[in-house]
């Protein structure tokens, strides 16, 4: 019984003792994205994370504002465009970087020239683009400690965290 008690009491300190020390501090400390579409002059707030690309003005720019909060921790913030097919909407086919940044907030223009020049180099044209067609901004942040955050959980993607920002191509 003494030794079930010695057990017991060591247990209990070691627990208590692991418990101050932060294994994974990288994440305690890391940050999310949020990505807010800017209503042009004149126009109602479309959604905070969604909007829509027209085939028919593909210069027509939408703008954006990225924060990333919760930023101690981090170093730098890669703003990565996943272009995903209308037929195969969850599946990335072609990744390119859109920015680089050591400071936020950021405002950024997108419009559908804009991000077929991107993909330029992955064959992609106007009028090679479907209606329905997505091209999705996301973030990779690299914290001080060189740890780098690629993905992060999709319940974090509604207010007020909009961790992707998505154009869809309409007509």
């Amino acid at each position: 019984m003494k030794y079930l008690k010695f057990l017991l009491i060591i247990g209990l300190i070691t627990g208590t003792v692991a418990c101050k020390k932060s294994r994974y501090p990288e994440f305690e400390n890391s940050a999310n994205a949020q990505f807010t579409r800017t209503a042009a002059t004149g126009t109602a707030a479309a959604p905070y994370n969604n909007g829509t690309l027209s085939k028919a003005a593909p210069a027509t720019a939408d703008q954006f504002l990225l924060k990333v909060v919760e930023s101690g921790n981090v170093q730098s913030v890669a703003v990565m465009v996943d272009y995903r097919k209308a037929t195969a909407p969850n599946t990335t086919v072609y990744t390119q970087q859109f920015a680089s940044i050591t400071s936020w907030p950021q405002t950024y223009n997108a419009s559908l020239n804009s991000l077929v020049t991107l993909f330029a180099s992955n064959g992609l044209t106007v009028g090679g683009l479907a209606v329905g067609d997505k091209f999705v901004f996301r973030i990779v942040i690299t914290l001080n400690s060189g740890t780098v955050i690629s993905e992060q959980a999709a319940i974090m993607n509604a207010a007020p965290y909009a961790i992707t920002l998505t154009y869809t191509v309409g007509a």
